[in-house]
């Protein structure tokens, strides 16, 4: 336990950043959900699956350029991080299936408890794989 405060103590600044670029495209991933399921009338799996393109896009630029400052994108971090996307989508389609196809929640229930258990696998794949040279 001791263990998990040090690694929060001297990464702090990297996840409060980390944590306002997963607020902001929470909110963004909330919004297209929104525009695609409720105002177009898309399927919730389509709602979702689009604004997860989106928030994808999002969390990649803007977790490279503030929350760990690397300048200069490379194919280097595209190839390492395109894996983390992957995941999360598995684990966001599997997630609505349950609360909403199964438990008939809506898709905003969905969207935020995946979204919780994504945004730590993210830090921890972002900070020490994609961008190990940012832990250094």
């Amino acid at each position: 336990m001791l263990s998990i405060y040090n690694y929060i103590k001297k990464n702090f600044y990297s996840i409060f950043k980390f944590g306002l670029v997963g607020i902001l495209t929470t909110i963004i991933y909330l919004l297209f959900i929104f525009i695609f399921y409720d105002i177009f009338k898309l399927d919730y799996r389509i709602s979702i699956s689009l604004a997860y393109i989106i928030g994808v896009f999002m969390q990649f630029i803007s977790n490279q350029l503030f929350t760990f400052k690397i300048k200069k994108i490379s194919f280097v971090h595209i190839k390492k991080y395109s894996l983390l996307p992957i995941i999360n989508y598995i684990h966001t389609l599997l997630t609505s299936l349950i609360i909403v196809g199964q438990l008939s929640y809506t898709p905003y229930i969905s969207a935020i408890i995946s979204t919780v258990l994504s945004a730590i696998i993210s830090f921890l794949y972002f900070k020490h794989y994609v961008f190990e040279e940012a832990s250094n």
